[in-house]
């Protein structure tokens, strides 16, 4: 694991790995009071499909600064571009949970050179909730750390990933996070929504949600209704923890989201203004932008019948998709209370 310094002085732990392949580089953002571990299971997956993968810990979590000064939006919306411009990747998949996923999103409003695609898992700019830094405390209250054993751990939190995100000590296993910190963490969700960061949003957004998350039907509607590209997915059989409760059914749509995103630019070629004299390309003209192949076909006919190009090519339409397939029923409820706005 390497790590590297921000402004603030905060050292954030990180992995890069990089296969050497033609996709596009992947950041993945874990949610309040994880870890960089929880994308294990991801990781290779994305690896094998010749992507660059970057995970890290975010300020406050595992391996990173415990307690640093600074646990803003902010600060974590700057941590993800400092770790971006300090490894030099050109504009990257960002994949985020809960927490995680809202920074992502304002990363993907406030710094669009960054970013590629937007994923976003039970993530969204809805608020605010007054009542989430108290529903935070009593959840980490509830802990019975410390864990005298990892099975214990397991079985209190839900996950293995989420065991292996503890430390041992002579007592046995405790957080590597502080309480003051998570709920620092959040605490600009209980007064704040991110509504004007989603409409400033370009590139193209999947938004998976669990069957049985956290995250309010109402909120992907309106996201939708704001931006009608983003596609939405529902994980049967997942809670709050989708990448967790049903990885492979996780793995699988985010890589059907790129390639259509990826067939949807290399479709989208330059064009020739029919009555351009000096070489000039689609760009140049308000009507002759980018389009996808079969709607340049369709121009070029309207054109030649009536002497202008056709305006009928329609804009993407809003998707919604039911995963058609079974799943596990959710481990735990316990780790429902991840810091996403509600």
């Amino acid at each position: 694991m390497d790590h590297f310094t921000t402004r603030d002085g905060t050292r954030i732990a990180y992995d890069d790995q990089d296969p050497g392949g033609t996709a596009g580089p992947v950041l993945l953002l874990h949610g309040l009071a994880g870890h960089l571990g929880e994308w294990d299971d991801l990781t290779p997956r994305l690896l094998a499909d010749g992507h660059r993968v970057i995970r890290y810990d975010a300020r406050g979590h595992g391996a990173s600064t415990r307690t640093p000064s600074d646990m803003t939006r902010a600060a974590a919306v700057s941590d993800a571009a400092a770790l971006l411009t300090h490894l030099r990747v050109p504009p990257a998949t960002l994949l985020g949970q809960s927490l995680g996923g809202l920074t992502a999103l304002q990363l993907a409003a406030r710094h669009p050179d960054l970013v590629s695609h937007l994923i976003l898992i039970e993530a969204g700019p809805a608020g605010p909730n007054p009542s989430l830094p108290t529903q935070i405390a009593t959840w980490l209250d509830s802990w019975p750390t410390p864990f005298p054993t990892l099975t214990e751990a397991t079985t209190f939190l839900g996950h293995e990933a989420w065991s292996r995100g503890l430390e041992k000590h002579e007592d046995g296993y405790h957080p590597r996070f502080t309480r003051d910190t998570i709920l620092a963490a959040i605490q600009e969700l209980s007064t704040n929504h991110y509504w004007p960061d989603w409409s400033h949003i370009t590139c193209p957004t999947l938004l998976l949600r669990g069957e049985k998350g956290t995250m309010r039907p109402e909120e992907a509607e309106e996201m939708q209704s704001r931006r009608p590209d983003t596609q939405v997915k529902v994980i049967t059989g997942a809670g709050h923890d989708v990448h967790l409760d049903r990885p492979e059914a996780v793995y699988e749509a985010i890589a059907a989201f790129l390639r259509t995103a990826e067939d949807r630019r290399r479709d989208a070629v330059p064009l020739a203004h029919p009555h351009a004299t000096d070489g000039a390309v689609a760009e140049r003209s308000p009507v002759f932008r980018r389009r996808p192949r079969r709607r340049i076909m369709m121009m070029l006919e309207s054109s030649i019948q009536t002497g202008a190009p056709s305006e009928k090519a329609g804009h993407g339409q809003r998707v919604a998709v039911r995963d058609p397939d079974g799943g596990q029923q959710t481990p735990s409820t316990r780790r429902s209370l991840r810091g996403g706005p509600q």
